[in-house]
């Protein structure tokens, strides 16, 4: 449940940078990246992915990204949010069935 949450949290915050304007500057994607990495569970798959986007957007010489290739995250993300949610559904119903 907190991996969702935090899914959605990180969500919010890429789709207030689209808004925002053209690009995104890399440093502040990373940043962003690893603030929501380091809410998340020890065990959580998403914390390991988020900090490994991070560093390859640390490493890699282009200094922005570009408007569309955030939608395209954000997109993806939108549904690994989706997917889980139904994950966390279909257990909770399991889970109630079962009292």
């Amino acid at each position: 449940m907190a991996e969702l949450e935090g899914l959605r949290r990180l969500i919010a915050e890429l789709d207030a940078y689209i808004g925002a304007g053209r690009t995104v500057p890399t440093d502040r994607l990373a940043a962003t990246l690893d603030k929501h990495a380091a809410g998340l569970p020890s065990d959580a798959p998403l914390k390991d992915q988020l900090a490994g986007l991070a560093r390859r957007l640390r490493r890699d010489t282009a200094t922005a990204i570009a408007e569309s290739r955030l939608r395209a995250v954000v997109a993806r993300l939108r549904k690994r949010a989706d997917a889980l949610a139904l994950w966390l559904e279909v257990r909770d119903a399991r889970l109630s069935d079962r009292r």
